[in-house]
């Protein structure tokens, strides 16, 4: 395993990580007005996909070789 292939996948996962928190923050927002009920449905959907994304990303038999 070379480090600026691992650095890279650290830096993929964290990029991950920050769109992430970006639709949780945007889905608490509107959660929080009351709002777009329907956008809150696709956002939670958003969000479970990222976060089943990262979550085998970061196993360990994800990680670059």
């Amino acid at each position: 395993m070379t480090t600026s292939a691992l650095k890279k996948h650290v830096q993929n996962q964290q990029n991950l990580a920050c769109k992430l928190s970006g639709v949780l923050e945007a889905l608490e927002s509107l959660n929080l007005e009351g709002v777009a009920e329907s956008a809150q449905t696709v956002l939670i959907g958003v969000a479970r996909a990222m976060a089943d994304e990262l979550n085998a990303n970061l196993d360990s038999v994800s990680l670059p070789s």
